[in-house]
């Protein structure tokens, strides 16, 4: 009886050390997938102001072209 009682908490820590391996690697990957995910939020925000930057030059060069094209109807219509 007492071999059987040795055996079966043998088994026990055998599971319970498997269980720790594998809580231990799913903890892994759950860290690694934060991190990626924490870096891909952070390419996405370069992005974004990477991207409004860009707006703001497209407007800025429209403004600039709008400004000219009126003056340049004012000459137009000065010399008709």
């Amino acid at each position: 009886m007492n071999k059987k009682k040795t055996k079966n908490i043998n088994k026990t820590e055998i599971l319970l050390r498997e269980r720790e391996n594998i809580l231990d690697t799913k903890e892994k990957q759950l860290d690694e997938t934060i991190q990626e995910y924490r870096k891909l939020i952070s390419e996405v925000k370069d992005l974004k102001q990477k991207y409004l930057d860009a707006v703001k030059g497209v407007n800025e060069i429209k403004s600039k072209y709008e400004k000219e094209m009126e003056t340049q109807l004012q000459r137009i219509r000065k010399q008709k």
